[in-house]
């Protein structure tokens, strides 16, 4: 137990480089433990809505914001009470919500990959895109092997 909580201590430390990433990481981390609560109690389009008008950190360019909400998010996501929902859709959830689109267009995906073979499995996938261009897509994106869903919110 001492071992963990010193390790997710250390895992905190070396994501918050600034007092601004703290305060951040610590919005993240709630947002992430609230987030199956949020989707239950309302609808889809209400519940982009929400994330839609929800306050951004300010951060230009769009790959630093994006690199930044990503390592603090990842840094929740390895806390042991936190690693069992780093899936996808928690991943593209978080940087939808805490990614400021400036004078850019951020969408949110959902996509169905087409199975190699019979007897696959369907597998849902999540992403997020900056002016149509992925960011942390699966592989299978750019394969052209996903059918997304098309849900058409932007922010």
């Amino acid at each position: 137990m001492v071992r963990q909580v010193v390790r997710s201590a250390r895992l905190l430390a070396q994501a918050a480089r600034t007092p601004g990433d703290l305060l951040l990481l610590l919005e993240i981390g709630a947002f992430i433990v609230r987030l199956p609560r949020l989707v239950r109690r309302s609808s889809v389009p209400a519940f982009f809505r929400e994330l839609a008008v929800a306050p951004r950190p300010k951060a230009r360019p769009i790959e630093l914001a994006h690199a930044r909400i990503a390592r603090l998010r990842d840094a929740c996501l390895a806390m042991p009470r936190l690693w069992r929902r780093d899936t996808c859709y928690v991943r593209a959830l978080t940087l939808y919500r805490f990614l400021d689109p400036g004078e850019h267009s951020v969408r949110v995906h959902f996509g169905i990959e087409q199975p190699q073979s019979k007897g696959d499995r369907l597998r849902g996938h999540a992403w997020v895109s900056v002016d149509g261009r992925p960011f942390e897509a699966p592989e299978a994106v750019g394969e052209q092997r996903i059918h997304e869903v098309p849900l058409h919110l932007a922010i």
